[in-house]
């Protein structure tokens, strides 16, 4: 399942996200995509969680959090596509 962080650090690194989850081993991959013209940078995380309460729970947990003074706004999509299906994606 996939957190996704609106509002980060238009040069947030992964280190950052990870320090979110203090290193959990559940996170799998981080994906960061930035659109540099507006500063305007989503991160997708997706978590070996199989349960929707938990991973709910855990972007409640982590919604309002602060990176070097940005409040994050951190969702759990219940809908969308897999941002790793498409090779077209501004990642870094």
């Amino acid at each position: 399942m996939f957190i996704r962080i609106d509002q980060a650090p238009a040069d947030i690194t992964e280190q950052e996200v990870m320090n979110l989850f203090n290193d959990s081993p559940r996170v799998k991959n981080i994906l960061i995509q930035g659109d540099f013209d507006n500063d305007q940078t989503i991160v997708w995380v997706r978590l070996n969680v199989e349960s929707r309460a938990v991973i709910n729970g855990i972007a409640e947990y982590l919604n309002g959090r602060y990176i070097r003074g940005i409040r994050l706004n951190v969702s759990a999509p219940l809908f969308f596509n897999d941002p790793w299906e498409h090779e077209d994606n501004k990642s870094r």
